[in-house]
């Protein structure tokens, strides 16, 4: 896949399926929306790696995870960046470390809301992404940063 709008455009047909599965299947199968919001993430970081003056697209997930770190240029990216491994690690986690002996803690589910919601509120503020399917909150403590220009 290839080019911002199709990486924004993927991220919110995830947005609408993750408000599907929350709505009606988060009780069962609460480690997919872990995923879910994994995989509207990593569309949002694709579609801002497109957007740099050499855009970049990533072959698979152990290259994003080792370039994201570069991409830091201040705290708000750090703080970007630490939540999407954060994510990263979760959905890991819920992919292939969770069962019904072992499921997902209410501070693993948290943990994922938190570092979700920072992203997609980062994406909105500093790249102007919005995705249609997902609801904002009213108030957010990141500032408007400025996007790098090209």
């Amino acid at each position: 896949m290839a080019g911002f709008d199709a990486h924004v455009d993927q991220a919110d047909r995830n947005a609408e399926f993750l408000k599907a599965c929350d709505t009606y299947f988060r009780a069962q199968y609460i480690e997919w929306i872990v995923v879910i919001r994994f995989y509207i993430c990593l569309h949002i970081v694709e579609a801002i790696y497109g957007t740099l003056p050499i855009p970049r697209h990533f072959k698979d997930h152990k290259e994003r995870n080792r370039i994201l770190p570069m991409f830091i240029g201040n705290l708000y990216d750090q703080a970007f960046c630490e939540h999407y491994l954060d994510l990263y690690q979760l959905s890991q986690q819920a992919r292939y470390d969770t069962n019904k002996e072992n499921p997902l803690t209410p501070a693993d589910i948290n943990s994922s809301e938190i570092s979700f919601n920072h992203i997609i509120e980062y994406a909105r503020k500093r790249y102007r992404i919005v995705l249609n399917n997902i609801s904002y909150p009213s108030s957010t403590t990141l500032p408007v940063v400025p996007a790098p220009q090209p």
